[in-house]
C-alpha cells in the first residue's frame, strides 16, 4: 500500500523532483573547486545497504516463493486454495510456479526499487548535500574568520535546497515513510519476539532482514535529517557573531535553519 501511495505521489510532484535532483547534481559539480568536501563514508555506507537491500529483497521473496508459497504476504499463499498452514508445500505444476515466481519477484522489485529511489534519492541524497555545502562554510570561516558575502550566497542556496525538499516530501509521503518504517519494525519484532519458535526457518530469516534494515533506516536516515538542522544552528550562531555590514546582519538575522519539515511545514 505504501509503494502505492509512494508511486502516485510521485508521479503528481515529478516536475518537483526533477528539479530538486538536478539542482542537487548541479551544486554537487558547482563545488569542488570551491572546497567542497567529498561525501561522508557514512553516506557511503547507507548507499552500499541500500544496493544490498535493492538486491537482496526480491531474492529473498523468490526463495519464500519457490520453498514456502502458504507464507503471507507472498502471492502464492493468497492463489493457491490448498494452503492449510504455513509450513505446508503443495504441489504446484512448473508454469503456475514460474508464474507465481515471475509476478512476486516483479512486485518485489518495483517495491524495492520505489523504496531505493525514495530513501536514498530523495530523502538522503538531498540531505547529504546540504551537509557538504554547511561544512564547507564552516570550514572557510574557521580558516579566515572574516564574514564574506559568498557566505550568504552558499546559505541562501542551502535554504532553497531545504525549500524544494520539503515541497517535494509534503503531505502525505513523509508520513507514509515514518509510518511505514514504524509499522514494519514493530510488526517484525513483535512477531519475532513472540513467535520466533514456531516460524518456519526461512520466513524466520526474511523477517530477520526487514527488521535489521528498518532498524538501519531509523538509526540512519533519520538521524541524519536532524544533522542540517543543527549544523545550520551552529553556522547561524557563528555568522551573527562577526562584524559585517548592516546589509549582511540583516541577511543574516532573515536566515532560517536548515529543517527537514513533516509536510506541513513544522
Amino acid at each position: 500500500m505504501a509503494v502505492e501511495i509512494s508511486l502516485i505521489y510521485f508521479s503528481w510532484v515529478k516536475k518537483d523532483t526533477v528539479l530538486l535532483i538536478n539542482s542537487c547534481l548541479q551544486i554537487e559539480g558547482d563545488y569542488p573547486e570551491k572546497g567542497l568536501p567529498i561525501v561522508h563514508a557514512y553516506f557511503i555506507n547507507l548507499i552500499y545497504l541500500s544496493v544490498g537491500a535493492l538486491v537482496t529483497m526480491p531474492l529473498t521473496v523468490i526463495i519464500m516463493v519457490l520453498y514456502c508459497p502458504c507464507i503471507p504476504p507472498i502471492l502464492s499463499s493468497f492463489l493457491y486454495v490448498e494452503c492449510r498452514s504455513w509450513d505446508d508445500a503443495p504441489q504446484m505444476r512448473f508454469m503456475l510456479k514460474a508464474l507465481l515466481t515471475s509476478l512476486s519477484y516483479y512486485f518485489a522489485a518495483v517495491a524495492s526499487a520505489a523504496t531505493f529511489f525514495l530513501v536514498v534519492v530523495i530523502f538522503i541524497y538531498p540531505l547529504e548535500v546540504k551537509i557538504m555545502l554547511l561544512g564547507a562554510i564552516k570550514r572557510k570561516f574557521h580558516e579566515r574568520e572574516v564574514f564574506q558575502s559568498p557566505y550568504l550566497v552558499t546559505y541562501r542556496i542551502i535554504q532553497l535546497l531545504s525549500n524544494m525538499q520539503n515541497a517535494v516530501l509534503g503531505i502525505p509521503i513523509m508520513q507514509v515513510i515514518i509510518g511505514s518504517v514504524t509499522l514494519t519494525e514493530s510488526l517484525a519484532l513483535y512477531i519475532l519476539i513472540t513467535s520466533a519458535s514456531a516460524l518456519p526457518p526461512q520466513f524466520l530469516l526474511s523477517l530477520s532482514i526487514f527488521a535489521v534494515y528498518m532498524f538501519i533506516v531509523i538509526v540512519g536516515p533519520f538521524k541524519l535529517a536532524a544533522n542540517p538542522y543543527q549544523k545550520s544552528v551552529e553556522l547561524l550562531g557563528l555568522l551573527k557573531s562577526l562584524n559585517g555590514s548592516k546589509w549582511s546582519k540583516r541577511s543574516v538575522m532573515s536566515f532560517p535553519s536548515s529543517k527537514l519539515s513533516l509536510g506541513d511545514g513544522k
